[in-house]
């Protein structure tokens, strides 16, 4: 429920360098249907673009944490993101779904990942498993 906020910030500090993303992403990593809510973690933040990688040290400097997803078996699926209600039905849709193919393959989720793809409007959804 804070995600958001915090994605705004990190917004403004990229504009501020000059720096415009047009992929944000958010990763979690407790289900917040059985974790509580104060105890949810999460990593938010905007996908760079290889010709911003020279302007890491700036990001830094601004406070922000630069880091990397690595390769890993997943499962995905993609949602419109038509308004701002495809955040909160896509959430409703994708992740039972998901849920569902996973249980039925025994996969064991790690963590999940959202990427907000603005200019290719879609929302993906990705379950990193073991």
């Amino acid at each position: 429920s804070e995600s958001a906020p915090i994605m705004s910030k990190v917004d403004e500090k990229l504009k501020k360098l000059g720096i415009k993303s047009d992929k944000g992403f958010g990763i979690y990593y407790d289900n917040p249907q059985v974790t509580p809510e104060k105890k949810c973690r999460s990593f938010v933040g905007n996908i760079l673009k290889e010709e911003d990688y020279n302007k890491i040290p700036d990001m830094v400097a601004e406070g922000l944490v630069v880091d990397t997803v690595e390769k890993s078996s997943a499962v995905t699926t993609e949602f419109p993101l038509k308004n701002s209600f495809s955040f909160v039905i896509g959430t409703m849709k994708a992740y039972p779904a998901i849920s569902k193919y996973m249980d039925e393959k025994g996969f064991e989720t790690t963590f999940t990942m959202e990427i907000y793809d603005m200019k290719s409007k879609k929302i993906t959804y990705v379950m990193e498993h073991k």
